[in-house]
């Protein structure tokens, strides 16, 4: 492009002094067709638009999958019973041997995490096996992912038992004989669920795995497990980061052997360190030394053989199993508990308990914790799916996944089950040792079942601070997630800062605490970003009709006189400010401000020259006359929105600029006729792309201009084309004229008040 030449009429200049040849880059030809919305609805032919109803959506959802007609119940089966569709396809060859090795190891991982995780939930130990059966074989029948190991877990045995220690005096006593030292507001004896501590959070536990289970559940069925969707994996990884220093600390006691206070404290986390510190010199040795001895077994094993050889070992070593059974045997012939005062797990009742009810009145007191655990629990596994999932090329079914969770803890909270989660460490072992299918599921479950049915008072005799040893360990690489901060920093700021929040306030308040701050958070900055929306300023690449940002592409250029203006979020009423913000910044001009200075000028006048001259230099230094707000990435407006857009064109008007709007998308276009903006902007001033609203300016079809009367606005309604310069002229003796008129007619009246007030006195 030679910039030196002579400026011709298909020439415009742009910002920087340099011109951009029109010519080059629509041709010597204008004649072309220029699409505006009103033209292309006159064109063509458009379908009416419908927006989402949400009620009407869900009444087409139950038509379709609850239409009890025989095809429908068929694929309803299916869709519900996903294992009677794939186990006809069961690949027994090439499966069935991988699936065995498999179900036989997790199920021996089940046997030790069971107990233990039982135990931090504040159960009999045995409670931890129920759920590890019942909830793994209804996971084979009802779940679509083939790497996902249900069953107990850190992180929701400790929401349970924080569930459960919140109730304490409340809706079951402190211990067997302290009602009596209850204070006045405790309720009474009768009050309580039951006088027995053990059987009433037992109770407490199903009741959390019967609410939570059924939100679950209902999530599924009205398709809004979305809700998790808020949590982001910065905050889930904040909060089980979190949560875990939580497991690790409520542990500390167990592997000291000491007893410690309940914590009434606001900062739990503070509160428990306070106590474990005031009972340090209670620390029973020979307790620290299981404790001691069973961790550096864990680690070093765990670490240096099956971490370092797994690829050459056929299956990890089942190290958690042989503390549990050499710290059984040791304690049974060493007499741990009665020589060392050794706290072990005690009888463990042989067989499952009878089926019966949770107390289902306590769901206004549980609700809110039972939420919680729906909502963590179903972030975690749904994780954990997708991520093998996409590793191994299957699909999973969320709603699917929702309601095989809540089945499982349905059915376990009539068996003296608790919540059940998926067990991030037994997933990763189900993968290392080849599980191809749900079917490890099966054999995993039989092995637990034995243990239940016969082997289950063998492990009587066994220290609590192996278990507590066992968790502890388990829980090393969730702990070590804080290391990964600083580096989640360098990626994003936004979710370090989420990851930060959700961490600290788990760490500082409480468990349930820091993951409702952790989901606040995440909606806030859902509405932070909504509010500080991009906005960018385009320009055309020469030789082109292409439009980019001016400060992504060094080639593009604006036009002088036009600004192109797009906005890159959803307008509607929480961000409708800060829309108007970033056009009224972009464009470097206020219309308020331009009204304020004339009329300021007007008011400070002696004499028409003096009036025609500050008129005229402040009318001059409007350069802009036409401004484009690009709608591509609009995907929503609202009425404020549609109102905003409408007070930017008449303010803009006003001073001589005209509005346009480009690449509005049909949901756009619904709302722009719903709330009646044909009626303020003609949709001939929307187009359908960048470069027809430019060509439109460049070449008008007739270079216009008018003037409205108003009795509110001295210069309102105002369209004309920038290639004009005589009428230019003509708009600034139209306005000087009219400010003069005004001028006029306030003299009168201030001569008229002044006449009336002498007539007074």
């Amino acid at each position: 492009m030679n910039l030196n030449k002579k400026k011709s009429s298909s020439q415009l200049p742009i910002y920087g002094g340099n011109i951009l040849d029109t010519e080059e880059i629509y041709g010597s030809n204008s004649n072309f067709d220029i699409y505006s919305e009103k033209k292309l609805e006159q064109t063509f032919s458009y379908n009416k638009v419908k927006g989402d109803n949400v009620l009407k959506s869900s009444v087409n959802y139950f038509k379709k999958y609850y239409n009890p007609t025989p095809d429908c119940m068929k694929t309803y089966f299916f869709d519900r019973f996903p294992f009677f569709k794939w186990i006809r396809k069961y690949n027994f060859k090439n499966n069935f041997f991988k699936d065995l090795i498999a179900g036989l190891t997790i199920g021996i991982v089940h046997i030790p995490q069971g107990l233990a995780y039982s135990l931090m939930a504040g159960l009999p130990a045995i409670n931890g096996l129920y759920v590890s059966f019942i909830n793994v074989i209804l996971y084979v029948l009802l779940g679509t992912s083939r790497h996902l190991s249900t069953g107990t877990y850190a992180i929701v045995s400790l929401m349970v038992a924080s569930s459960i220690n919140k109730y304490k005096g409340v809706l079951y006593p402190l211990d067997y004989n302290s009602t009596a030292n209850l204070t006045e507001s405790v309720p009474s004896s009768s009050e309580f669920i039951s006088n027995d501590p053990d059987k009433a959070r037992v109770l407490i536990a199903t009741c959390l795995a019967l609410f939570s289970g059924a939100i679950q559940v209902i999530f599924a069925l009205f398709h809004i497990g979305v809700v998790t969707k808020f949590l982001s994996d910065s905050i889930v990884n904040g909060f089980t980061c979190g949560a875990a220093f939580h497991v690790v600390v409520s542990q500390i006691s167990t592997l000291l052997g000491i007893k410690i206070g309940d914590v009434h404290l606001a900062f739990v986390l503070v509160g428990e360190l306070i106590e474990i510190g005031s009972h340090i010199l209670d620390t029973k040795i020979f307790t620290l030394l299981i404790s001691l001895i069973s961790m550096l077994f864990l680690y070093v094993v765990k670490v240096f053989i099956n971490e370092k050889f797994k690829k050459k070992l056929p299956v990890p070593v089942p190290v958690e199993l042989i503390v549990v059974v050499v710290g059984t045997i040791s304690s049974y012939f060493g007499e741990f508990n009665r020589l060392h005062d050794v706290i072990i797990i005690g009888e463990l009742k042989k067989g499952f308990p009878a089926p019966t009810a949770p107390p289902v009145k306590l769901i206004s007191q549980l609700f809110g914790d039972s939420l919680a655990i729906a909502i963590v629990s179903f972030a975690i596994n749904v994780s954990m799916a997708k991520l093998f999932a996409k590793k191994h090329k299957y699909e999973i079914s969320p709603n699917q996944e929702l309601i095989s969770y809540g089945v499982g803890n349905i059915v376990s909270s009539f068996f003296s089950g608790f919540p059940s989660c998926v067990g991030l460490s037994r997933c990763v072992i189900v993968e290392d040792v080849g599980g191809r299918t749900q079917v490890y599921g099966i054999f995993a479950s039989i092995l637990v079942l034995v243990v239940i049915l016969f082997l289950g008072p063998l492990f009587g005799s066994l220290p609590n601070a192996c278990l507590a040893a066992i968790i502890v360990i388990a829980l090393k690489s969730m702990v070590l997630e804080v290391k990964n901060l600083p580096n989640l920093f360098k990626k994003s700021k936004i979710e370090a800062l989420g990851w930060l929040m959700t961490f600290l306030g788990v760490m500082i308040l409480d468990v349930d605490v820091g993951l409702y701050i952790g989901v606040g958070f995440s909606l806030l900055l859902v509405i932070i970003r909504s509010q500080r929306a991009r906005a960018t300023v385009l320009g055309n690449i020469p030789g082109t009709r292409v439009y980019e940002c001016i400060d992504a592409c060094e080639q593009a250029q604006e036009f002088e006189n036009i600004k192109i203006i797009r906005y890159e979020e959803s307008i509607y009423y929480a961000n409708v400010d800060n829309f108007k913000y970033k056009i009224y910044k972009l464009c470097g001009l206020k219309p308020e401000e331009v009204q304020k200075k004339l009329k300021k000028a007007n008011s400070k006048s002696k004499n028409y020259q003096r009036d025609h001259k500050t008129a005229k230099e402040i009318m001059d230094e409007i350069k802009l006359k036409h401004i484009i707000l690009d709608f591509s990435c609009v995907n929503y407006i609202d009425s404020q929105g549609v109102n905003a857009v409408i007070q930017l064109h008449e303010e803009y008007k006003e001073i001589g600029i005209i509005l346009h709007l480009t690449y509005c998308k049909r949901m756009a276009i619904r709302s722009f006729k719903k709330h009646l903006l044909p009626n303020k902007i003609d949709l001939d001033f929307i187009f359908a792309t960048n470069d027809d609203a430019v060509r439109n300016i460049l070449f008008p079809a007739k270079p216009m201009i008018k003037i409205e009367d108003s009795s509110n606005s001295i210069y309102q309604n105002v369209r004309m084309s920038i290639s004009d310069a005589d009428e230019e002229h003509k708009l600034t003796s139209i306005i000087i004229k009219k400010i003069k008129d005004e001028d006029h007619i306030e003299e009168e009246e201030e001569n008229e008040d002044k006449y009336e007030d002498s007539m007074k006195f």
